[in-house]
């Protein structure tokens, strides 16, 4: 099993720094080759390719504020359409949705959704939500 921990670069040995450098040039193709990378970075290849897969850099650790919606739609076509517009239009952007099999004329979707842009809160989400033809429920699951 795989352990990850946080580690300050400033605590690292330079030759971490190196290879992420190295994987940097790599990957906005400034340079085509390991040998080439590794040489501009001062590292060899072998330093390299030994910690290639282990050694990756932090992406934006600031939280984005998500909430997880569940709602029930009648099975109609275009109400999924018409609810994803809705949240559209009040800045909230959908992360993942997650339906269910239509059973009685009605199917249960969960979103989760990226609430950092919204206009309004998770409440007012749902009440504009609610309002959409076709939508029998909406209850707001989590929101982190």
């Amino acid at each position: 099993m795989k352990r990850f921990i946080y580690v300050d670069s400033e605590a690292l040995p330079s030759y971490f720094l190196k290879v992420l450098e190295t994987k940097r040039l790599l990957e906005s193709g400034k340079v085509s080759s390991v040998t080439k990378a590794a040489q501009l970075n001062g590292i060899s290849r072998s330093a390299y390719y030994k910690y290639k897969d282990s050694v990756f850099e932090a992406q934006n650790m600031t939280a984005v504020p998500c909430s997880t919606f569940m709602l029930t739609l009648s099975h109609q076509t275009g109400v999924l359409s018409n609810v994803l517009s809705a949240f559209s239009a009040i800045g909230v952007s959908i992360l993942t949705i997650s339906q269910s099999l239509p059973v009685n004329d009605r199917a249960s979707v969960m979103l989760t959704a990226d609430m950092q842009n919204a206009s309004c809160g998770a409440d007012e989400v749902m009440q504009k939500v609610a309002k959409v033809n076709g939508v029998k429920q909406v209850l707001l699951l989590s929101m982190s």
